[in-house]
């Protein structure tokens, strides 16, 4: 190495490696709601009977639930977002879906998350 020393270290006889955290223990995401998996409700129509499906459609937020993200320091229309995603995703998976958008730091989206939990 030209003259130089070489600082690394050297593969020792007898030298053990010890790793002293626990691996991590995965868990799977809750998918999204589907078709396949929604519950249906069974209505008798002219001829048959159909299975009608209700929309997930993210709802208002309540006078409570605007309270909550307003004392809190947020502005509702950043709330409605993240209710949208209440439904079907947990709080670590809503970060990471706002990840790299502006306004949607993961402090932001935790705080507001807890918000609208605690004002139910």
């Amino acid at each position: 190495m030209d003259g130089k020393t070489d600082n690394r270290k050297k593969n020792v006889p007898g030298m053990k490696l010890e790793i002293k955290h626990k691996p991590r223990e995965h868990t799977a995401q809750t998918p999204a709601p589907s078709l396949l998996s929604a519950q249906g409700v069974v209505t008798e129509q002219t001829g048959g009977i159909v299975v009608e499906w209700g929309t997930d459609a993210p709802k208002a937020l309540t006078d409570a639930e605007i309270k909550a993200v307003r004392a809190a320091g947020f502005r509702p229309f950043k709330a409605e977002a993240v209710k949208a995603l209440m439904g079907h995703k947990t709080c670590s998976e809503i970060v990471r879906h706002f990840k790299g958008r502006r306004g949607f730091s993961a402090s932001t989206v935790r705080h507001i998350h807890a918000a609208l939990a605690a004002s139910k």
